[in-house]
């Protein structure tokens, strides 16, 4: 009997379509009904016995997270608990190494510390101490923590197996934005949203982490030679077409336009005729924006904003959180005022009276870490450039293709991280340590 169950257990996971369409319902539903159960237990299965998914899991809990607001602890908590606890028993018996990238991420604690240190000797963030020391001890360092866990993990495992982690995930996503769309439009249904956002999740920032998403979509797209999934992939970039227009978002139409001609640019080498229908998608698309009723919010902020004259208009308000930003960088540009998510809050509201994010992840880690903590992303985020174009040269395009949509989706981020304060969310944390160990899976060369 335990057989025969394991037999049909294992035929279930070899199905490339009906296994990531299953995740994506049983997340759906339990957004649909506000129930985490099923949510929880489809993580707990694939930490355990299907982490072919996990990765795909990961980079969209940010997108179900948002609907959960009234528990205890955030759902993301809940799965940090879940997935660290399996790394933890998965990496007992494996040698650890400290090489250049894992030295990226102990970096990157050394910076978090510096800045705790800081923030909380800061007089000017002085009443919010414990605050400071509570991010650093049960946010900022279990998450980094996190991206050390996973990134052993994944670097012990052989380059087919993350292979088939990505590749898989990426079907996942494929299903979920397709699902996410409907969960979306039930939504706006029943509280008639004007810009759709999710509780404590903006418009702007639901819109990035849809979008993000984007190279997924468009890899499995050119890659699969299924035709069901090719038509699930042009149906899941409607879905995105779609979440865009509900948001209205601009920060989400530039990120359509970099992670899209990026990708487009990258994958077109696999199917060069496939490139043509993406194209005619494209203008299809812009052809709806312009003339479908739909679009028409998302037009009107896009077309005025580009008509202003002025850097002021241009910026839409944010040019005195930018002018103040700078302002105070300069006089603390060595150490900056500390790490705190709400740093930028407090020095904004006391110097130009609105309590605001710097709405720029780079004004946000200069405000915070000031010198040093730029150096070292600066390190950091110029190594994994060097390391895509590696990858995407034409000695290796072949062996690396399906890397490209991980570190496409990353850039994107950071992109999107000129207009929005991104620094140490769960979906930035979740991507760097998928692109960080990426370098390690290339000169292991298993």
């Amino acid at each position: 009997m335990l057989s025969k169950t394991s037999k049909l257990h294992d035929k279930f996971c070899e199905h490339q379509l009906l296994v990531p369409l299953f995740f994506a319902v049983v997340i759906s539903l339990g957004i649909q009904f506000s129930t985490v159960i099923p949510i929880l237990l489809v993580f707990l299965y694939v930490s355990l016995f299907n982490k072919n998914y996990l990765f795909g899991l990961i980079i969209t809990l940010p997108l179900y997270d948002a609907h959960f607001t009234s528990l205890p602890f955030s759902l993301s908590k809940m799965v940090f608990v879940i997935i660290i606890i399996v790394l933890v028993v998965d990496l007992r018996l494996k040698k650890i190494e400290l090489r250049k990238n894992e030295l990226f991420i102990l970096l990157l604690i050394f910076m978090a510390s510096i800045g705790a240190v800081v923030a909380i000797f800061n007089p000017q963030l002085i009443f919010i101490r414990d605050q400071v020391q509570n991010e650093l001890l049960f946010e900022t360092l279990p998450k980094l923590l996190f991206i050390l866990l996973l990134f052993f993990t994944m670097k012990s495992n052989e380059k087919y197996i993350i292979k088939k982690q990505v590749i898989n995930s990426a079907r996942f996503v494929t299903f979920f934005i397709i699902t996410l769309s409907i969960n979306v439009l039930f939504l706006k249904e029943i509280f008639d949203f004007v810009r759709f956002s999710v509780f404590n999740v903006g418009p702007n920032f639901f819109a990035v982490f849809t979008l993000v998403l984007l190279p997924f979509v468009l890899y499995v797209f050119y890659t699969t030679e299924n035709k069901k999934m090719i038509i699930v992939s042009l149906v899941a970039l409607g879905a995105v077409a779609y979440i865009l227009g509900t948001t209205s978002s601009r920060t989400g139409v530039l990120i359509l336009i970099f992670g899209g001609i990026l990708s487009l640019l990258m994958l077109s080498r696999l199917h060069k005729k496939r490139t043509y229908i993406i194209i005619g998608i494209g203008a299809l698309g812009v052809l709806a924006i312009i003339f479908l009723p739909y679009f028409q919010n998302l037009l009107v902020r896009v077309t005025q904003q580009s008509q202003l004259s002025n850097l002021v208009g241009m910026l839409n308000g944010r040019y005195e959180l930018y002018q103040s930003s700078f302002r105070l960088i300069l006089q603390r540009i060595l150490i900056g005022y500390g790490g705190s998510k709400d740093t930028a809050i407090i020095l904004l509201h006391n110097d130009i009276g609105i309590p605001q994010v710097a709405h720029s992840i780079y004004l946000e880690v200069l405000l915070q870490y000031g010198v040093y903590g730029t150096i070292i992303y600066t390190f950091i985020y110029s190594n994994l450039l060097s390391n895509f174009t590696i990858i995407t040269s034409k000695r290796f395009y072949q062996e690396y293709t399906w890397q490209i949509p991980v570190y496409i989706s990353f850039f994107s981020l950071l992109v999107a991280g000129i207009l929005l304060s991104i620094n140490f969310r769960d979906i930035y944390i979740f991507l760097l340590a998928f692109v960080l160990v990426l370098p390690s899976i290339q000169k292991k060369g298993a």
